[in-house]
């Protein structure tokens, strides 16, 4: 979302499209992992079931909109996530951030 600079909904839209669940816009277990292997998002399988978990609060539900949204939440003006990315980016540890 924040390389991208996607708004949350942007972003459930993204991951809906690369399902193949654009038109009825909610993601189950399935689509949930078909989507970030489309969209190369970088998780293993056991972090995106974690993450479905998260978002649905049981691992057998589906996440609509309205569920993605009270969990997944803008970034792409926060500076926190920007200095995050930064750091990141440039692999900086602790003590370069302190000098």
């Amino acid at each position: 979302m924040f390389q991208n600079k996607l708004s949350s909904e942007m972003a459930f839209d993204t991951l809906c499209r690369a399902a193949g669940r654009f038109v009825e816009r909610n993601l189950t277990r399935a689509t949930f992992h078909k989507a970030f292997q489309a969209c190369e998002v970088g998780l293993t399988a056991a972090q995106v079931d974690s993450l479905f978990a998260n978002l649905t609060g049981e691992a057998i539900g589906v996440i609509d909109i309205n569920a993605w949204q009270t969990r997944i939440y803008e970034d792409s003006d926060n500076p926190l996530q920007m200095i995050r990315e930064i750091v990141l980016a440039s692999s900086l540890s602790q003590d370069d951030l302190l000098f």
